[in-house]
C-alpha cells in the first residue's frame, strides 16, 4: 500500500457560529443601549435642525428686508415732528424737527380747533346751561 501524505494547517473558513445564552443577553443589552442612544441622538438633531432653521429663516427675513430697503431706497419710521396749530387760518402743519421739512398741511380737525392756547384762558359765560 502507498503510504498517504496529510498536510494540516491552520486556517479560518466564515461559518456559521451559535450564540451561547450569556453571547445574546450581551447583545441585547447592547442593542438596546443603541437603540436608545439613536433616539436621543434623532431627538437632539430635530432639535438642532429646529434651531437652525430659524436661524436661517430670520438670516433671510433680514436679508429680504435689506434688499427691500435698497431697492426703494427708503422705509418708514417715527420721526420726531412738530405740529404747528394756526388758529387764525385754521391750518395745521407738520414739519420734520431734523430737516425742517414740511410733510403735511391740513384743515384743523375739530379736536385741534377745541385745543387751549397756552396763557390764554377762556371767559366763562355764567348764564351758560350746564351739562
Amino acid at each position: 500500500m502507498t503510504e498517504q501524505r496529510v498536510i494540516k494547517e491552520k486556517t479560518r473558513e466564515w461559518l456559521k457560529y451559535t450564540f451561547s445564552e450569556d453571547e445574546i443577553t450581551e447583545l441585547s443589552k447592547e442593542m438596546a443601549k443603541n437603540t436608545i442612544l439613536a433616539k436621543q441622538l434623532e431627538e437632539r438633531k430635530k432639535s438642532i435642525d429646529s434651531d437652525l432653521k430659524g436661524q436661517i429663516d430670520k438670516a433671510k427675513l433680514e436679508s429680504n428686508i435689506s434688499a427691500k430697503h435698497i431697492q426703494e431706497g427708503h422705509e418708514y419710521r417715527n420721526i420726531d415732528c412738530m405740529k404747528d396749530l394756526n388758529f387764525d387760518k385754521g391750518i395745521t402743519t407738520i414739519s420734520r424737527i431734523d430737516t425742517g421739512e414740511i410733510v403735511t398741511t391740513r384743515k384743523m380737525n375739530d379736536g385741534e380747533k377745541q385745543m387751549t392756547i397756552t396763557g390764554i384762558t377762556s371767559e366763562v359765560d355764567e348764564d351758560a346751561p350746564s351739562f
